[in-house]
């Protein structure tokens, strides 16, 4: 994950390859922490109706 210069914020230890980008930050607990001390995500069209199905 990068902030919004690009810079890098964290990064996941190697997974399997097929695991979703959004997928390694939710396992490690980083989107939970991030939406808990108010910080928002950008994410492509792609990941936003695979979250709005996941619901």
């Amino acid at each position: 994950m990068a902030d919004d210069t690009g810079d890098l914020l964290w990064i996941s230890d190697g997974l399997s390859g097929s695991t979703r980008d959004l997928t390694a930050p939710r396992q490690h607990g980083i989107v939970d922490a991030a939406v808990r001390n108010g910080l928002q995500f950008c994410a492509d069209r792609a990941t936003r109706a695979q979250e709005r199905a996941r619901r």
